[in-house]
C-alpha cells in the first residue's frame, strides 16, 4: 500500500516531466524552422513526386522532404492577399480581410517562415509600389507580430541574372524600398536559373550583387535566397545537373547568407516530368550538401 502511494505521489512529478520534453522538442523545432543569423537551412516550396515516398502526393507541397532536414515555409501567393483583376493586374487592391487570415493561419505555428509573393504590382513605380508593399506587410504584422515574414524578389529587387549594367539601373531601385526593406523579418532575393545566369559564372555574380544589396539595407538581417532546380527556355524546363546545384548551394554559403527556399513551380516542373530523386541530380546535390 505504501508502495502504490509513493508511486501515485510521483505520477505529477513524471507528468510534470514529460510536459517539459515535450515543451523543449517544439520549442527547438520551431527555432530550427525560424530563420538564425549565422546557420545555413534549406526551406522548401517542393511540389514535385517524391520518388522514395510512394504515399507522397502528386499535388501540394511535400512533407517528405523534412526527412532530409529541409524545412517547410509558408509560401503565400497574392491572390491571398489582394483582390486581383485579371483584366488589370497591375491595378491589384490589397485586401485587409485576407492578409489578416493569412497572418492568424501563420500563427498556428509561428516558427515557420512565411514568404509572401507579389508580383502583380509595377515594381519600377517607385512614387506608388514602395508604399503598397509597406502597407501589406505592416497588414500582416498587425494581425501577426510573431512569425518572421519576408518578400519575394523585392527587397532586394530581382535582376533576372547578371549583366554589367545592373548596378546601374537596380542600385537606385533598391534605395527606393529602404522603408520595405526595414519592415521585412529576412531578405529574399531571386536567384532563379534565368537566361542571364546560365553559366557559373553569371549566376555568382547575380548572387553577389544581390546578397551585397540585402546587406546593405542591414547586415543583421538573415539572407535567404530563392532558388530553383528548374531552367526554362522557350516554353520548355530542364532541371540543373548535380554539379550546378551543388554549386549554387556551396557558393550561397560561402557568401555568407543564412539559407535558401528551393521553389520548384507547380505546372512546368510537373509537365517535365519533375521529382524529387535523393539518389540523383539535382535533390542528390540538396541531400549530400547536408551533409556537409
Amino acid at each position: 500500500m505504501k508502495r502504490t502511494q509513493r508511486f501515485s505521489k510521483r505520477i505529477p512529478h513524471i507528468a510534470a516531466i514529460v510536459l517539459v520534453a515535450v515543451l523543449l522538442c517544439g520549442l527547438a523545432r520551431s527555432q530550427e524552422a525560424a530563420p538564425q543569423k549565422g546557420h545555413f537551412t534549406i526551406y522548401g516550396f517542393i511540389v514535385y513526386r517524391d520518388v522514395t515516398s510512394p504515399a507522397s502526393a502528386s499535388s501540394g507541397v511535400l512533407a517528405s522532404v523534412q526527412r532530409y532536414g529541409i524545412q517547410p515555409v509558408d509560401l503565400v501567393y497574392e491572390q491571398r492577399l489582394l483582390d486581383v483583376d485579371k483584366a488589370s493586374p497591375r491595378d491589384a487592391k490589397i485586401n485587409p480581410d485576407k492578409i489578416d487570415t493569412v497572418a492568424k493561419d501563420a500563427l498556428k505555428n509561428p516558427g515557420e517562415l512565411v514568404a509572401l509573393d507579389i508580383e502583380d504590382w509595377n515594381r519600377f513605380d517607385t512614387a506608388h509600389s514602395p508604399a503598397l508593399y509597406l502597407q501589406v506587410l505592416k497588414e500582416f504584422q498587425r494581425a501577426n507580430p510573431k512569425s518572421k515574414v519576408g518578400l519575394y524578389g523585392i527587397v532586394p529587387q530581382v535582376t533576372y541574372g547578371w549583366s554589367d549594367d545592373v548596378p546601374v539601373k537596380y542600385d537606385k531601385l533598391n534605395a527606393s524600398y529602404k522603408q520595405v526593406a526595414e519592415a521585412v523579418s529576412y531578405f529574399s532575393p531571386s536567384l532563379y536559373n534565368w537566361e542571364r545566369a546560365l553559366t557559373d559564372e553569371s549566376w555568382e555574380r547575380a548572387a553577389k550583387y544581390a546578397i551585397d544589396a540585402a546587406h546593405a539595407y542591414d547586415a543583421s538581417k538573415p539572407v535567404i535566397p530563392y532558388i530553383t532546380p528548374e531552367v526554362t527556355r522557350n516554353g520548355n524546363t530542364s532541371f540543373l545537373s548535380y554539379d550546378q546545384m551543388l554549386f549554387r548551394l556551396q557558393t550561397l554559403k560561402r557568401l555568407g547568407v543564412d539559407g535558401c527556399i528551393i521553389w520548384t513551380g507547380t505546372a512546368s516542373g510537373r509537365k517535365a516530368g519533375g521529382t524529387f530523386d535523393p539518389s540523383q541530380g539535382w535533390a542528390k546535390a540538396v541531400v549530400d550538401f547536408r551533409k556537409e
